[in-house]
Order: structure tokens, then sequence, then C-alpha cells
């Protein structure tokens, strides 16, 4: 079971690159409603290994028309 301290580590690298792309995003004319990163909350690989640690440092837009 995660710590609190990864948790909280995992939730704000989340949140960073969730701002980080939002940012690139409006940098290129794109209206952008918001941004969140699920931190821990909503992984898609084992969370132990470098593997899923791979898998789960990913970013996921949504666009929506």
């Amino acid at each position: 079971m995660p710590s609190r301290n990864d948790e909280l580590r995992a939730q704000m690298i989340s949140e960073l690159r969730a701002l980080s792309v939002s940012k690139a995003l409006r940098e290129r004319g794109t209206v952008v409603l918001g941004h969140t990163g699920y931190g821990h909350y909503m992984p898609v690989g084992s969370t132990g290994g470098a593997t899923g640690a791979q898998r789960n440092g990913r970013v996921e837009v949504w666009v929506r028309r």
C-alpha cells in the first residue's frame, strides 16, 4: 500500500504534468477549459516496478468539439 508521502508526490507530479500540457495547448491557440491531475487515483499499470511507473507517468488529453 502506498504511503501518504507517495500519494502526495504522485498527485503533485500529476498536477504539474496536466498544467504543462494545458499551457502548451494554450500557447498553440487551443481553448483549454480546465486540467486535472489524477495522481494515484487512476493508474493503468501496476504501481510496483519501473514498467508500471512508466505506464502511469502518462498524460491523457480529452478533446471535445
